[in-house]
C-alpha cells in the first residue's frame, strides 16, 4: 500500500518525494563488485532466468540489471544460454 509521505511536525505538511530510481550502476552508490556478487547470488538462489525477474527481485531498473549482467559476463562469472 502506497501512502503519501509527509514531513514530520509540519502543520501544512509538504509532500516529500521518494528518490529517483538509479539510471546507472554508479547512481546506486554501491560498488560494482558488490552488485555483481548480489546479482549472481540472486540468480542462483532464486533460480531466475530472465533479466526482468532479476530486476524485480533486486528492486533495480532493467537497464541497471542489464549492465550488471554484461559486466558479469565479461568477468566470466556467467554466460547467456539461448536468446
Amino acid at each position: 500500500m502506497n501512502l503519501p509521505l509527509r514531513a514530520a511536525g509540519a502543520a501544512g505538511a509538504q509532500q516529500v518525494r521518494p528518490p529517483r530510481p538509479p539510471q546507472s550502476v554508479a547512481d546506486t552508490g554501491l560498488e560494482l563488485g558488490f552488485l555483481i556478487d548480489l546479482l549472481v547470488k540472486t540468480i542462483y538462489r532464486m533460480g531466475l532466468e530472465r533479466p526482468s525477474a532479476v530486476a524485480a527481485a533486486m528492486k533495480l531498473p532493467a537497464g541497471v540489471i542489464q549492465s550488471l549482467i554484461e559486466e558479469a559476463q565479461a568477468r566470466k562469472l556467467m554466460e547467456t544460454l539461448g536468446q
